[in-house]
């Protein structure tokens, strides 16, 4: 299905949401680990601390201008049909040019409240809890 062709958020008939009322439509990467012997096998997604009872899944949050700034000052509308948003640089071929852009961190989770410290490198050690990874688009 071409995405540009279809109004996918209009096509929804259901939701995975808490809020049954939203029909948002979100795509998250999948993580797989390689085992010793080739094979690999999904990484579970857990759900953010205090959504106890959910099935994994991912947390959304829609941030003003600024980080906690809650005063509206830019103009949001809904996106139109076949919407794509990339972020951070997508011609970066460098970690210089990588890291102007914090779009992509991970923080390797030693408790499910776990916030810091938010890296630009995956993880190399055993992470307790699993990895957070925030992914963070413009408004």
């Amino acid at each position: 299905m071409d995405p540009s062709n279809h109004d996918l958020p209009s096509l929804s008939t259901c939701t995975s949401c808490q809020f049954s009322e939203d029909f948002s439509n979100y795509w998250t990467a999948i993580l797989y680990f390689k085992a010793k012997n080739g094979t690999y096998h999904r990484v579970p997604q857990i759900p953010n601390s205090g959504f106890n009872g959910v099935n994994g899944g991912m947390t959304v949050y829609y941030m003003q201008d600024g980080l906690y700034n809650f005063q509206q000052t830019s103009k949001v509308q809904a996106f139109k049909p076949g919407f794509r948003m990339f972020i951070g640089n997508v011609n970066a071929r460098s970690r210089d040019e990588a890291d102007r852009f914090r779009q992509l961190t991970y923080t390797c989770l030693q408790n499910i409240n776990t916030r810091d410290p938010q890296t630009m490198d995956f993880p190399t050690v055993p992470c307790p809890a699993g990895i957070m990874t925030a992914l963070r688009f413009p408004t």
